[in-house]
């Protein structure tokens, strides 16, 4: 038996070792293709989003496993990371203090070798984006139960910054690390080697690794949910599946809001949100936050814009971004 373990063992050392290599070489191709995106654009934001769900979906697509497919995003969200933080470190700014939701809705985007800046404010976080300390901000934007972030929304109004991304997070156990591994089971079995941590997980784990269940049925607050922005100085490529937020402010008369509607509906744009906000700059003016689905690139979306604009006051498009899958 021992003479078996041996041979495994050796044999998963050198697929370790070929692991490294092809990391290393990997890398090289990252570092090239950084130095090319810089030629084009000293300031070009290295990390792209588009490019990284690609890479992750096909992945899962081509698994074949015993290797769970699960564990291929938070494996690959580290690797890409690690990669690009030998172009310099990506500095991403968020809303302090260290282990909140937002910090942890930032390592869950951009990985563990990012360089992670703690502001004590949404307006720090935009002015260090602003001032281009930080290559990304993340603040929070809404949560399904509680509502909007509407300081988040009022600093849109004069800010310049673009929206790069999103973020969805699950709000259950707040103020406690979350750490992804492979599966449920494997979450069960932390358990059993560390007496202060639990696992999401099922009753059959329980019952199989001899835990005890603290609270049952958390997946009917499943939709308590918290959106996090990604925001950044330039805009990220374009996706296939993006969505695009708006600011405007319409006209005060009769069926105003629903001209403003209109030109979504007869294009053919599905509105995924729309909030609404008192205006700093006038009495009973408000202006409104608009998410639609699709690409400001898309002849739909510029034709619908272009009909709105006509009929607003003010009209600022925050960003096309990919939407959250």
């Amino acid at each position: 038996m021992s003479g078996a373990f041996s041979e495994y063992r050796k044999e998963i050392d050198r697929i370790d070792d070929e692991i490294l290599r092809l990391l290393n070489e990997r890398s090289k191709s990252v570092v090239e293709i950084g130095k090319l995106k810089k030629q084009q654009d000293a300031d070009a934001n290295l990390h792209t989003p588009a490019r990284e769900a690609a890479i992750i979906e096909r992945l899962i697509q081509q698994n074949s496993g015993p290797f769970p497919s699960e564990a291929i995003r938070p494996v690959y969200r580290e690797i890409m990371s690690a990669s690009l933080s030998l172009e310099g470190p990506q500095k991403v700014a968020y809303l302090g203090p260290r282990a909140t939701f937002t910090h942890m809705a930032c390592t869950q985007k951009f990985g563990s070798s990012a360089q992670y800046i703690p502001v004590n404010s949404i307006k720090d976080v935009f002015s260090e984006v602003e001032r281009g300390r930080a290559n990304f901000g993340v603040v929070p934007i809404e949560n399904t139960t509680e509502g909007v972030v509407t300081h988040t929304l009022d600093m849109f109004i004069d800010s310049n910054l673009l929206i790069y991304g999103e973020i969805l997070q699950e709000t259950n156990l707040p103020n406690v690390p979350l750490l992804e591994v492979a599966s449920t089971a494997r979450a069960a079995e932390l358990c059993m080697e560390n007496p202060f941590v639990a696992a999401i997980a099922s009753e059959l784990a329980a019952q199989l690794y001899g835990l005890k269940v603290i609270k049952a049925r958390i997946e009917d607050n499943m939709n308590n949910m918290t959106r996090f922005l990604i925001l950044s100085q330039k805009p990220p490529e374009r996706t296939g599946k993006d969505k695009t937020s708006l600011m405007l402010s319409v006209k005060d008369k009769v069926g105003a809001l629903y001209d403003l509607l209109r030109p979504f509906a007869s294009h053919g744009l599905s509105m995924t949100k729309i909030e609404s906000r008192p205006s700093r700059r006038k009495a009973w003016e408000y202006i409104f936050f608009v998410d639609i689905e699709g690409h400001i690139e898309e002849e739909r979306v510029k034709k619908a814009i272009e009909e709105i604009t006509g009929r607003c006051l003010f009209m600022k498009v925050l960003g096309s971004y990919p939407a959250h899958s």
